[in-house]
């Protein structure tokens, strides 16, 4: 995807980056994230991504970012995953308890719109808008938010 990006705009200087602290502060007039803050090991840990995006940014950037506001009870016991686990502890092998079995070792946190707007505040970011996504996420809805950074 990145090198078709740099086909398409060469004068563009586009990066990916597994830990947003190997970027320099303040440089990044774009950043994306669609599907990754859901995943982190914690709610601190995804606040955590969310604060250092925001020090990426360049002032009068945009950052855009998506992350689930709630999660049901049922899905934040994560039983599916607890179950995976287990089945991997006593040896079963990963595609029978994932193909057969349809468990995933997949961890899944929410923020609600109030932490996350606090988050971006805090950073010296400005939500500037917020759209509700519920088609395709199931018994989830995500927050699609629209961040800029003050100068």
């Amino acid at each position: 995807m990145l090198e078709m990006a740099r086909q398409l705009d060469p004068g563009c200087d586009f990066r990916q980056g597994n830990n947003p602290v190997s970027f320099p502060a303040g440089q990044a007039d774009l950043i994306y994230s669609n599907l990754v803050l859901q995943h982190q090991p914690s709610c601190a840990h995804a606040a955590l991504l969310i604060t250092d995006m925001l020090r990426v940014l360049a002032p009068g950037g945009l950052l855009v970012f998506q992350m689930p506001l709630y999660m049901p009870w049922r899905n934040r016991l994560q039983l599916r995953r607890r179950a995976y686990r287990l089945l991997r502890t006593i040896g079963l092998h990963h595609s029978f308890a994932y193909e057969r079995l349809k468990l995933n070792p997949i961890r899944m946190v929410s923020l609600s719109q109030v932490e996350v707007e606090g988050i971006v505040k805090a950073a010296n970011g400005l939500t500037v808008r917020v759209d509700h996504l519920t088609k395709f996420a199931g018994p989830f809805v995500s927050g699609i938010y629209y961040v800029t950074k003050k100068a």
